[in-house]
């Protein structure tokens, strides 16, 4: 049966066109990552190196979206703090070449283990080395030689810690002990210190411009953390923990070709674990990108339970790699 023209246009009209999907924003891309972490909790914050700018933010937990997450300062800094402990180390005099021995101290910081024994102190590592491979006893036994808590307590808050920075963002607390055990441990990423994945990222972003910390409220207020001699020294030693450190295996395959091709990031990791009331593993990366050239902060955390699927630092592969997937950007962002 033949059908006349006039009725193919009607029949056209009454199959409209499917409408054209919104296009895919970085905060939706992150809510997928979370949901892929298979996490108890997850957030991740995305923040403009240039202007202190919030790009993207996304959080969730084990029953869905909770963007809060990204405010709260609900996980401990674990080993994030050591690149407070850092900036403070090498402002006091010690340089990124020096030397420390050590032994234990590898999931845990026992008294003796700040002791001087060459009978047992057997493995060696610079302050770079030990900032790529987190190593707790070479953070710990610095921080008992050179920072009292006047110090420690100093830069922590320089970095924000104690400091409201952002509207809604909840204050990372800082108890910084006074027994000189108990700092060294703080120091070393142990307890007393807690941190908001907003404020991971700043952290990461005073790095990247050098020393400043800039803050989006209204035209952006601009303050001096650490000297940028400093900032330039962490930075490449904050390079390492993805060319040879804990995050290499999440920024390179097996081959060793990097995932995230030309693009270096210079970053941070820190894993700890509470027992109280039930078994919570916190995993955090935070750091930025290019390392030559910075453009974006990131900050990420992952609490896992016993079993875990994914760790911070490979959630923050991911997260860098839904933000470059685009050369410019401004799709992904929202811009």
């Amino acid at each position: 049966m033949l059908v006349r023209p006039r009725l193919l246009g009607l029949l056209f009209l009454a199959c409209p066109l499917p409408a054209r999907a919104a296009p895919e924003t970085l905060e939706t891309r992150l809510q997928g990552l979370l949901a892929g972490a298979r996490a108890r909790r997850a957030a991740a914050s995305v923040v403009d190196v240039r202007t202190g700018r919030v790009l993207a933010q996304a959080g969730r937990n084990a029953t869905g979206p909770d963007r809060s997450l990204c405010m709260r300062a609900w996980a401990p800094a674990a080993s994030i703090f050591k690149i407070v402990t850092t900036a403070a180390l090498l402002e006091s005099g010690v340089s990124p070449s020096q030397r420390v021995c050590y032994s234990g101290g590898l999931r845990r910081l026992m008294p003796r283990d700040l002791l001087d024994d060459p009978r047992r102190d057997l493995s060696c590592r610079t302050l770079s080395e030990a900032l790529s491979q987190s190593t707790n006893a070479v953070f710990a036994k610095l921080a008992k030689r050179h920072l009292d808590r006047a110090d420690l307590l100093r830069y922590a808050q320089a970095f924000g810690f104690r400091d409201r920075l952002y509207p809604d963002l909840e204050p990372s607390p800082a108890d910084i002990p006074s027994d000189d055990f108990e700092r060294a441990r703080t120091a070393a990423g142990f307890f007393h210190v807690r941190l908001s994945p907003l404020h991971a990222a700043l952290i990461a972003s005073v790095i990247a411009r050098g020393g400043e910390m800039v803050l989006p409220t209204g035209k952006g207020a601009v303050r001096r953390v650490v000297r940028e001699d400093t900032a330039r020294a962490l930075g490449a030693m904050l390079l390492e923990t993805t060319t040879h450190g804990t995050a290499r295996k999440a920024f390179h395959d097996r081959r060793g070709r990097p995932y995230l091709g030309k693009i270096r990031v210079a970053g941070k990791t820190g894993s700890l674990a509470e027992r109280d009331p039930t078994f919570r593993d916190y995993s955090w990366f935070v750091g930025y990108a290019p390392a030559d050239k910075p453009a974006v902060a990131v900050g990420v955390i992952v609490e896992n339970g016993p079993r875990w699927w994914t760790r911070g630092h490979f959630l923050a592969r991911d997260v860098l790699q839904a933000y470059f997937k685009d050369k410019s950007s401004r799709v992904l962002a929202g811009r």
